[in-house]
C-alpha cells in the first residue's frame, strides 16, 4: 500500500469527511457494535430517570438501524 494512500486513511479514521469517510464511519459504527451493546446491556437504570431512558431508546433505534 503506498504511504499516501495509507495516510490517508489514518486522516479519514481521525476525521472523517466525504464519501470516504460516510465509509469509514460505517465501517467503525459496525466494529464497535458489539462493545456498544455490552456496554449498554451493563447500565442499571432507574425506571424513572427520564434522561437516561432517553438516551437508551435513542441507543438501542440506532443500533437497529445500522
Amino acid at each position: 500500500m503506498e504511504m499516501g494512500l495509507l495516510n490517508r486513511l489514518i486522516e479519514q479514521a481521525k476525521n472523517p469527511k466525504g464519501f470516504i469517510g460516510s465509509i469509514m464511519l460505517r465501517i467503525m459504527n459496525t466494529a464497535h457494535t458489539g462493545m456498544n451493546k455490552w456496554a449498554l446491556d451493563k447500565l442499571r437504570i432507574r425506571e424513572d430517570s427520564k434522561f437516561w431512558t432517553s438516551v437508551l431508546e435513542g441507543a438501542k433505534q440506532y443500533m437497529h438501524c445500522t
